[in-house]
């Protein structure tokens, strides 16, 4: 009986033994992780990037109300008009703008006008908030930034009305007008501060958008000389840098490394605090042992080294095979959900080049424009128009070429201006192309292979990116 006895105390003290070797491992598990991410934090606040979210909020001071371009804009909001139909108004709808040279279908231009004279008073608030010097965009970073979605997605609309307004005016064959539409898209792009990735995303939007209207009116008009370097400047100073990349990936690093448990499952789905995406249930369900056993910190350790090496790469000089590289090392990693989160961020290495090559490309564009004028010619190769009206001849980001030229017979895709006729090409997979004289600037794009600027739906990302001027 004793024995038994002390059979059965043996079994439970080597049982409590292992339980108790168990949890102090558990407990120098969690410490090793708690000192570990500790550290990290200590060699990234010495590089001189934001450690805490205080950091951030620090780094975006407040401005009082009277001086934020944000407050008028969102005074702007408040009078905007939209209609219930939007499908047939330029920019704003379905209807895309005519291939270049083509001209806008009267009806839907006559929708578009009808559609900006509802929105005078909006205007004229936005006309004002687009000269002041100083704009925060409303948000508390320390308590969520999801704030800022409902204030830029109402400043897209802003920047689609000086579009709309910009094409009024060449309408009206006001080119100043044009041109004075054109430039306050760009000043609406430098009102777009913080660094963030959905605000730098945004502030890239609407450069593209200014783009877009910028090659609107060169396929137009002639530009006097001093509207071409109007542009010019109103675009070189809104092209993107890889300072501007480099300080959103170090403020995405910090504010995941600082995410707390409950916002990961909606954090997961797309990056960022608090509710960018609908939250993951499973996931959220899971959360309580996913933080137990240690997996969340040391997802934060994973997700740090991750963008650190992210991070140098940008710093030196890299091109699209470093990217792919980091991009497709993921394959060989653990399956650390905050791991993969990083390789993610990949992609907007990829949108900062493909926005450098086309702000480049219209950059050079608008030299050429300049050479034109001057010599009533379009160049035959870049090199005539350095160093009168360009520095150099740029780059391009994604093979370190200087950027494409061709003049010739260009062949277009045609663009439908009628939604239901739109809808039918799609849906029948119809496509109509225009062949006319002119020039194009572009880069190789993606894959790095030169397609000599042709336009090729097939290619999608990889396809070229290109400038295209077919004024005669």
């Amino acid at each position: 009986m004793k024995t038994g006895f002390f059979r059965n105390h043996r079994k439970l003290t080597i049982a409590l033994s292992i339980i108790t070797f168990l949890i102090l491992l558990w407990i120098f598990w969690l410490g090793y992780l708690y000192l570990k991410l500790e550290s990290m934090k200590s060699e990234i606040r010495k590089s001189g990037a934001p450690v805490t979210i205080q950091d951030l909020e620090d780094s975006y001071p407040k401005i009082s109300d009277y001086e934020n371009a944000a407050t008028v804009y969102q005074e702007a909001f408040k009078k905007y008009y939209k209609p219930e139909n939007t499908d047939d108004i330029l920019i704003v709808g379905y209807v895309k703008m005519p291939t270049f040279g083509e001209q806008i279908p009267r009806e839907v231009f006559e929708k578009s006008l009808a559609y900006y004279d509802n929105n005078k008073e909006t205007m004229a608030l936005l006309n004002k908030a687009v000269e002041m010097e100083k704009c925060r965009i409303p948000l508390n970073i320390e308590r969520s930034i999801d704030e800022e979605y409902e204030y830029l997605d109402e400043l897209r609309q802003a920047v689609y009305l000086f579009h709309i307004q910009s094409i009024i005016q060449l309408d009206k064959k006001n080119t100043k007008g044009a041109v004075d539409s054109i430039e306050s898209i760009f000043k609406i792009s430098r009102s777009i501060k913080g660094t963030f990735l959905i605000p730098y995303l945004s502030k890239r939007r609407t450069v593209y958008q200014g783009i877009e209207a910028i090659g609107w009116i060169l396929n137009s008009v002639q530009l006097a000389d001093d509207q071409l370097k109007e542009l010019s400047s109103a675009l070189t100073q809104n092209m993107t840098s890889k300072e501007n990349l480099l300080s959103v990936l170090n403020s995405e690093r910090c504010i995941y490394i600082n995410l707390p448990p409950s916002d990961l499952p909606t954090a997961s789905s797309g990056g960022g605090l608090k509710g960018r995406y609908p939250p993951n249930i499973l996931f959220q369900r899971l959360m309580p042992l996913y933080v137990t056993i240690g997996a969340f910190h040391s997802g934060k350790i994973v997700f740090a080294q991750k963008m650190d090496e992210l991070i140098e790469i940008v710093d030196k000089d890299f091109n699209k095979k470093t990217i792919d590289d980091f991009r497709f090392s993921r394959r060989k990693a653990g399956g650390q959900l905050m791991s993969w989160m990083a390789y993610s961020y990949a992609e907007v290495i990829y949108k900062y080049q493909d926005a450098n090559a086309l702000e480049q490309a219209a950059l050079t564009s608008l030299a050429i424009e300049r050479y034109r004028l001057k010599y009533s010619k379009v160049p035959d190769n870049l090199s005539e128009v350095v160093p009168e009206f360009l520095e150099s001849v740029p780059k391009d980001p994604f093979d370190g070429k200087p950027m494409r030229y061709f003049k010739g017979e260009i062949k277009l895709e045609k663009q439908i201006c009628n939604r239901e006729e739109a809808v039918e090409a799609y849906r029948t997979r119809t496509e109509e192309y225009l062949t006319k004289s002119g020039y194009l600037v572009y880069s190789a794009g993606r894959d790095g292979i030169d397609n000599g600027g042709t336009p090729d739906r097939q290619l999608g990302k990889d396809s070229d990116i290109t400038f295209t001027v077919v004024r005669p």
